[in-house]
């Protein structure tokens, strides 16, 4: 009943402008303002629908035979690529999964005997150059704590834990090697 807001135009009045007609601020009027407020950051949210998905092995045990082998997998048809999106495979080493060959598909020639991990990553071009991933130092979990799935800030993915093959060195003598 004291106080008129009907001059108040939103987006323009300023706070300051109601206050100083409040005995809080050296007005009249008796109520109160709480001109500090509560500091709200409104951010756009884009959406991020890239999926990585799953793979399967082709064979969880493999031998080199005359010093080399062939690994593979198959995705599971569970990947979900966005529009403008890529596909790029990735073969890991070790606990760190130290990324040791990028390739186009699931397939990788391997010459040395080791456990080894093939992951699938859906990127886009335009905010990830798979050709800045070194070989045998970036890892991973590099990639993925760039991605939003990991925390950062580049839509994509990355099927961390990937499908496992150990390759073993087995004499040729020993052809029933698994």
């Amino acid at each position: 009943n004291t106080l008129d807001l009907s001059g108040v135009v939103l987006g323009s009045t300023p706070l300051s402008d109601i206050e100083s007609q409040l005995i809080q601020a050296g007005g009249l009027i008796c109520g109160s303002l709480d001109v500090t407020g509560a500091a709200i950051t409104v951010q756009e949210c884009v959406p991020c629908d890239a999926d990585a998905g799953t793979l399967t092995i082709d064979e969880a045990s493999v031998c080199l035979f005359q010093g080399t082998t062939q690994v593979g997998a198959m995705p599971n048809g569970d990947i979900v690529v966005p529009d403008g999106y890529e596909v790029a495979y990735a073969l890991s080493q070790g606990a760190n999964l130290t990324i040791v060959a990028l390739n186009g598909g699931p397939v990788f020639p391997i010459t040395v005997p080791g456990t080894y991990l093939i992951h699938t990553l859906v990127y886009d071009p335009n905010t990830i150059d798979v050709g800045l991933i070194e070989l045998g130092l970036t890892t991973g979990f590099d990639i993925y704590t760039l991605l939003v799935q990991g925390g950062g800030d580049i839509c994509g993915a990355i099927d961390l834990v990937g499908a496992t093959v150990v390759v073993n060195d087995c004499a040729p003598a020993n052809d029933d090697c698994i």
